[in-house]
């Protein structure tokens, strides 16, 4: 992981996020750029309905800068990056054109004619960043001690836990894996027998998974455990993450279909709204690439 962008607006997330993203880039030695994109009200310039921009780009330097201190203060020199337009679309163009590896954005943004507004399409960002994307919640963490991962047997979900592994490995912390059989899907199933059979064959589908993510932690030398767990995903995944006191959690935007599927893509939402810690999602365009 050698280059990560914050999206910064100048709200309490944001600070958190550049915060978050300062430590990651100290700790990976990797470059981090502060971008900052003013999305305008536009104005009708004259009687002929020409539209034009409020303001221009200079208005939201001192935003930046503000961004850029927070991480200098961290020991990171950062790139700072004003543009104006649409945040979602700008800093997606910028990491399809640079080739980011980690973009990182608070929960909510500002909001009103300053038009800062990241918040509001971090999903967005998690949906249709050819990166893994970190949403920043709540208050950053110093370090990252236990970081829990959800693991259904997709791709996106495997490719989360190479990438907590990733942020894992040079603070020491202790990787999580967990795979959550959802007993809905028992319950569908009238027949005692038929109802053992597909729990045997369930259970052996998170083994599988537990057992492939498990060995991405192995072979980085990272501390690691699995827990296969029995339970609504969403409800199992934030009562550990709370209960557990981990700073961050893992996800794949999207899940398996079928009857192995864990449906991630499904709660992922659901996780950033009640978690309340940092969430890092892998979507569907995240490229796999070395993390080192």
């Amino acid at each position: 992981m050698k280059r990560l962008l914050v999206g910064y607006d100048g709200s309490d997330p944001a600070r958190e996020a550049a915060r978050m993203a300062a430590r990651i880039a100290a700790q990976l030695g990797a470059g981090l750029t502060i971008f900052t994109v003013g999305q305008i009200a536009p104005l009708v310039a004259s009687m002929t309905g020409v539209l034009g921009p409020l303001v221009d780009e200079k208005l939201f330097r001192t935003t930046a800068e503000a961004g850029a201190e927070t991480v200098r203060a961290l020991g990171v020199e950062p790139e700072v990056r004003v543009e104006l337009g649409d945040p979602a679309d700008r800093i997606l163009q910028a990491v399809d054109r640079e080739g980011y590896d980690l973009v990182v954005v608070g929960h909510r943004g500002v909001g009103g004619i300053a038009g800062l507004i990241l918040g509001s399409v971090a999903k967005r960002l998690a949906e249709t960043a050819p990166c893994p994307v970190l949403v920043v919640r709540g208050t950053a963490p110093a370090a990252f001690r236990k970081l829990l991962v959800g693991i259904d047997g997709s791709e996106q979900a495997h490719r989360a836990a190479e990438v907590a592994t990733a942020l894992a490995g040079p603070s020491g912390a202790e990787v999580t894996l967990l795979y959550a059989l959802d007993p809905t899907m028992l319950a569908a199933v009238g027949d005692d027998a038929a109802r053992r059979q597909l729990r045997l064959a369930l259970e052996k589908t998170g083994r599988d998974a537990l057992e492939k993510a498990a060995q991405v932690c192995e072979r980085a030398g990272v501390a690691h455990r699995t827990v296969l767990a029995e339970g609504r995903p969403v409800e199992v995944i934030c009562k550990r993450a709370r209960l557990g006191g981990y700073d961050l959690v893992a996800l794949g935007r999207r899940g398996m279909t079928g009857l192995a599927r864990f449906a991630l893509g499904s709660v992922s939402d659901e996780v950033l709204r009640q978690v309340g810690r940092p969430v890092l999602l892998v979507g569907e365009r995240a490229k796999k690439a070395p993390l080192g």
